[in-house]
C-alpha cells in the first residue's frame, strides 16, 4: 500500500500511531495543520497563473461553500497522488474511498479511556478532558456531515479498525506497517479507480508537490 488514511478519535492515540507509522515506513505524514498550510500558501500564488492554468476556477466561485469543499477534496487527492503518504483526518477516508492502493484505518478507544488519556496529557481532570472530547467528537461529525456525502465513521468506509484499549499503540503500528509492505490488492484494483487517473488542476498539483518537498 502506498497511501494510508487515518481517522482517529481524540485521546485514542491515533496521532502517535500515524506519525510513528510514517516514520517507520519512510512515508510523509500529512495532518490538518499541513493541509491548512498548503491551502494558505496556495492563496498567495500569483492570480494570473491560477487564472491562466485553471480556466474553470473562477466559474465556481459563485458557490463558495461547494468550491471550498471541492478545493479540499482536490488537495487530499493531490497529496495522495504524491504517493507513500499517511493522511490524518479531514475526511480523507471518505474522499479516497473510491480509489485503490489506499488503506483506510480507524483508531478508536472507549470514551472513559480517551478521557483518562487526555487528562494525563493535558494535566487536567477527567471531567474537563471528557468535555473537550465530546466537543471534538461533535465538531468532527459535523464537519463530515455538512461537507461530504458519507456517514461519518461508517464501518464500511474502513479496511481496519483498531481499538487501542485492546491493541497496544506500538502493536497497531506494527500491524499497519505489515499491511503497508504488501505490494497491492489485485482484487480491489479490479473495481476501484486508480489515483493517477484523477486529473487535479495542474497549478494545484505543482503547489502540493513543492510543499511536500519542503516537509521532507
Amino acid at each position: 500500500m502506498s497511501v494510508v488514511t487515518i481517522s482517529r478519535s481524540l485521546g485514542s492515540g491515533g496521532e502517535y500511531i500515524g506519525r510513528s507509522l510514517a516514520e517507520e515506513t519512510g512515508f510523509q505524514y500529512i495532518d490538518k495543520d499541513r493541509i491548512a498550510d498548503i491551502i494558505k500558501d496556495y492563496g498567495i500564488i500569483k492570480l494570473d497563473d491560477i487564472y491562466n492554468s485553471v480556466s474553470h476556477f473562477w466559474d465556481r466561485m459563485d458557490e463558495y461553500h461547494h468550491t471550498t469543499v471541492k478545493f479540499l477534496t482536490e488537495i487530499i487527492i493531490a497529496v495522495a497522488q504524491h504517493d507513500n503518504v499517511v493522511i490524518a483526518g479531514r475526511g480523507s477516508y471518505g474522499i479516497l474511498h473510491e480509489f485503490n492502493n489506499v488503506i483506510h484505518v480507524k483508531i478508536q478507544s472507549p470514551f472513559n479511556i480517551r478521557a483518562a488519556n487526555e487528562a494525563g496529557r493535558l494535566g487536567i481532570s477527567r471531567e474537563e478532558a471528557g468535555t473537550i472530547i465530546k466537543k471534538d467528537d461533535r465538531l468532527r461529525k459535523k464537519f463530515i456531515e455538512s461537507n461530504f456525502y458519507f456517514t461519518p465513521n461508517h464501518v464500511d468506509l474502513f479496511d481496519i479498525v483498531l481499538d487501542t484499549s485492546v491493541v497496544d499503540r506500538k502493536d497497531c503500528v506494527k500491524i499497519l506497517k505489515m499491511i503497508c509492505s504488501r505490494s497491492g490488492d489485485p482484487v480491489r484494483k479490479g473495481y476501484l479507480k486508480d489515483l493517477s487517473d484523477y486529473e487535479v488542476d495542474p497549478v494545484l498539483r505543482k503547489h502540493v508537490a513543492e510543499k511536500m518537498a519542503l516537509y521532507g
